[in-house]
């Protein structure tokens, strides 16, 4: 489990992917996920012919940025998931599927939501949930869904908005890079409200990777919304049995 600290962070981040080839995201403190995910990817030694689903994959006219970043690094059998995708995401993944990687489908883009995903059991190697679970995620579904569709030893990398401190926020709001105008409800986590989800978590299997204790916060780097606050990302490891608590 990490914390975004500071912007020295996103710019290390940055620069490490530009010096490794990959593109950026156009959002700059999102770049320190992008790092992140690679760096879990290698860690884990995540093989390029795995399964690998990005839920709430943001599509927009360029198609789905985290999955291109990731058939960049060489990554073949990817799946986006989010609640709409307009066939304008689609013909442009396609687009620069071609011009980057000379193919068509890069990668696959499905709408739905958690509770409409009909992978097979035991068949996803790696889940990503990048910002997210603050916009009004059933985390017990999620979990459970998630529990059946991954492989025992699977990884799902989740970052989201944090604060040590409670938050309160606008209730609803149109999501950075929605493809169209549905208001989202917004969630700033805490300790309290993070703890939970883990818990949640633990529930179904999965154990955060590192342990439970939360990383202190230094600065609000993120600002979004008239609001500073910062990033947290856990690692989660799906078990052959429930964790304990």
């Amino acid at each position: 489990m990490i914390i975004l600290n500071n912007w020295n962070e996103i710019g290390n981040a940055i620069n490490t992917l530009k010096a490794n080839g990959l593109p950026l995201h156009s959002d700059p403190a999102k770049c320190w996920d992008f790092s992140n995910i690679r760096n879990t990817l290698i860690r884990n030694n995540i093989k390029f012919d795995a399964s690998i689903m990005d839920f709430g994959c943001g599509t927009s006219i360029y198609g789905a940025i985290t999955l291109e970043f990731m058939r960049t690094m060489g990554y073949k059998k990817l799946l986006g998931v989010d609640l709409h995708v307009p066939q304008y995401a689609r013909l442009g993944a396609s687009i620069r599927g071609w011009t980057k990687f000379r193919e068509f489908m890069p990668y696959r883009l499905r709408s739905g939501d958690m509770n409409s995903i009909d992978l097979a059991n035991h068949s996803v190697d790696m889940v990503i949930l990048l910002s997210v679970v603050e916009h009004g995620v059933d985390l017990d579904k999620m979990f459970s869904t998630l529990a059946r569709i991954l492989k025992i030893g699977g990884i799902i990398y989740l970052s989201t908005d944090y604060w040590h401190k409670e938050i309160n926020v606008t209730a609803s709001l149109v999501a950075s890079g929605a493809c169209n105008n549905d208001p989202l409800s917004w969630t700033i986590f805490d300790p309290s409200s993070l703890s939970h989800m883990i818990a949640l978590a633990r529930k179904h299997g999965f154990c955060a990777r590192g342990g439970a204790e939360i990383p202190a916060c230094q600065e609000s780097p993120v600002y979004w919304q008239g609001v500073n606050y910062t990033f947290i990302a856990i690692e989660f490891e799906k078990l052959q049995w429930s964790c304990q608590p």
